[in-house]
């Protein structure tokens, strides 16, 4: 019987944030562990995907929203492909302002890269992600 493979948990996923906009964890299931530390296949054995670029920046509220005090939680699920593009973004909580929610998928899907998880062969595989996103209004002078 082979040795136990250790697991490592996904490390927390959080762009920087600032002023205008944050983030909140995010969690993946790829072959190297991901949500709840369990590796999909016989052994797991691979890595966890990295976010290597990519953010949300405060200069992307939009204005007419920050002005009026609006924001919200956007709550959504995306695909990281082998090549570490998103893909497949869709919002599963809205933040019920349909513009916050459609600009969250379109700027990831635009702007952020991973490196991706990789199966126990080191090949870099499709992993889901989910990612919760913090529109906050910037505050008057």
């Amino acid at each position: 019987m082979p040795a136990p493979v250790p697991v490592v948990p996904l490390p927390s996923l959080t762009p920087p944030s600032g002023g205008g906009s944050g983030t909140g964890p995010a969690t993946g299931a790829g072959a190297g562990g991901g949500a709840g530390g369990q590796g999909f296949g016989e052994g797991g054995g691979g890595t966890d995907l990295e976010l290597i670029s990519g953010e949300i920046r405060p200069s992307d509220y939009p204005r007419h929203l920050g002005n009026a005090g609006v924001g919200g939680r956007v709550g959504v699920t995306f695909t990281v492909e082998p090549n570490g593009r998103v893909t497949n973004c869709r919002v599963t909580h809205s933040s019920g302002v349909a513009e916050l929610d459609a600009l969250t998928c379109r700027l990831m899907e635009q702007r952020f890269r991973f490196r991706p998880s990789t199966d126990r062969y080191g090949h870099p595989i499709a992993d889901e992600v989910d990612w919760d996103q913090d529109w906050i209004a910037p505050r008057g002078d």
